[in-house]
């Protein structure tokens, strides 16, 4: 079997698996990586069982071919009857209830790095763009943004989100957010 690729999170080795062409999670790699007990994530997930959509939030496998492809398998040798799997819209909802410091820079990491990277890859084509080429089309675009009257904050996404397209890396707090949007935030939480 190929060695599955990983990505850290909270110092936790987390396999990158895909199902239905989006990235999912399981139930114990969301315990690991938030440093909750095993089972946790589990009972959360039955608790709230109703509000979850199959196919949608989660997939239940149970095709042993599948389960195998995926890289499952009993400690004692074996396929597991089935599996189930978490996505990005389960796993934020899933872990709602997680309201401590660690939980939100974990949730944080795990949406920007682990779930949405499939998006950028996807995006554009291997083909080889200069920093010059990249720094053109953001010139290009923030003025056809600007005549159109978009907001700085509007401008400044656009073009941190080009960078980060093409592997330039861009720091966090690039794009600023207003006190208005700050304080529109604060009370959606």
């Amino acid at each position: 079997m190929n060695e599955q690729k990983t990505i850290t999170i909270n110092e936790y080795e987390v396999p990158v698996r895909e199902y239905n062409g989006q990235r999912v999670i399981t139930f114990k790699d969301i315990d690991d990586v938030h440093g909750r007990k095993d089972g946790t994530a589990r009972k959360r997930f039955n608790d709230n069982r109703e509000r979850f959509i199959e196919g949608t939030d989660f997939f239940i496998v149970n095709q042993p071919s599948e389960i195998r492809t995926l890289g499952f398998q009993r400690p004692q040798g074996g396929t597991p009857e089935y599996v189930t799997l978490i996505s990005e819209s389960g796993y934020l909802m899933l872990v709602k209830s997680f309201t401590d410091e660690l939980a939100w820079e974990v949730q944080r990491t795990l949406v920007n790095n682990y779930f949405r990277v499939k998006e950028i890859n996807i995006s554009y084509s291997t083909k080889s763009t200069s920093v010059g080429e990249v720094a053109s089309m953001i010139k290009t675009l923030r003025s056809v943004m600007k005549d159109q009257k978009s907001s700085p904050i509007k401008i400044a996404v656009m073009a941190k989100g080009l960078c980060q397209q093409f592997g330039i890396a861009i720091p966090n707090d690039f794009v600023e957010k207003s006190q208005w949007e700050q304080m529109e935030m604060e009370t959606a939480i």
